[in-house]
């Protein structure tokens, strides 16, 4: 219904009795801004929280907590410039449980059990400048701290300017969140000219193995050539009003389910 850089307002196009028929999406200027205003009940909705912040939403009666599945991984893309040896020393760097428990605390990612610490040592080089937005701030301190020497400034920046920085290249490091299941959805993400290749991403391998639909094939390309390290897979959190009834998290888009939430009457 209208557009502001800070505010969308969205408008159900036949009004549905029992169900939400106008929300505003504000972005707020920082996670905490939005945790805050949630809490003091100016918003009915935050998604895409930090877990440390659910023990404040417990007990309060006005909110409920709701969990989804993660089919996305934070991860840290690269620029596709930078040289596929510096790549694979990066990937083995961040893909660590020490950067994993600096982002997002013990035990919360899929990747931290059952695997190896991957941290690594980089070659001395250029200072690396690490692009972040939204949710991101805290995996891009810990990619900085990560990096040593090497670790730039960190930029975080709105959503819009990310992604334009994306598109003209001009970024090192960038915080990302690619689908990564399905399989066949690294087609969308990593194959040479995809639609949510942000980055410029190209691999012969990669392609070759997408397009026979080889899905461990492309897994092994991906690893033997790193468009990004693949930092941490969880659950997806929303707080949402209790007179929400049922409120379910879409698998892809979160608020995909929007319009089929209902209101308590």
């Amino acid at each position: 219904a209208s557009q502001t850089d800070m505010e969308l307002r969205l408008t159900r196009r036949t009004p549905q009795a029992g169900h939400v028929n106008d929300v505003r999406v504000i972005a707020y200027p920082t996670p905490r801004d939005a945790f805050a205003h949630t809490l003091r009940g100016d918003a009915n909705l935050i998604i895409d929280l930090e877990s440390r912040w659910l023990e404040f939403f417990r007990g309060v009666p006005s909110l409920q907590v709701i969990h989804g599945t993660g089919r996305t991984t934070d991860a840290i893309a690269f620029n596709a410039a930078l040289p596929r040896s510096e790549r694979v020393q990066l990937a083995k760097a961040l893909e660590s449980q020490r950067v994993r428990e600096l982002a997002y605390g013990s035990a919360e990612c899929a990747e931290s059990s059952g695997t190896s610490d991957g941290d690594g040592i980089l070659a001395a080089g250029p200072v690396l400048r690490v692009l972040s937005w939204g949710p991101f701030e805290r995996l891009a301190l810990a990619t900085r701290r990560a990096l040593g020497d090497r670790g730039g400034e960190v930029s975080h920046v709105p959503p819009q300017e990310t992604v334009a920085r994306m598109k003209d290249r001009n970024f090192d490091l960038v915080a990302v969140r690619p689908l990564r299941w399905p399989p066949s959805s690294m087609a969308l993400v990593w194959r040479t000219g995809a639609p949510y290749n942000f980055v410029g991403y190209s691999s012969p391998g990669v392609d070759q193995a997408l397009d026979a639909g080889d899905w461990p094939a492309a897994e092994s390309a991906l690893h033997e050539d790193p468009p990004a390290a693949f930092v941490c897979t969880r659950n997806h959190l929303a707080v949402v009003d209790v007179r929400i009834k049922n409120p379910v998290l879409g698998p892809y888009d979160l608020l995909e389910t929007l319009p089929e939430w209902e209101i308590a009457q």
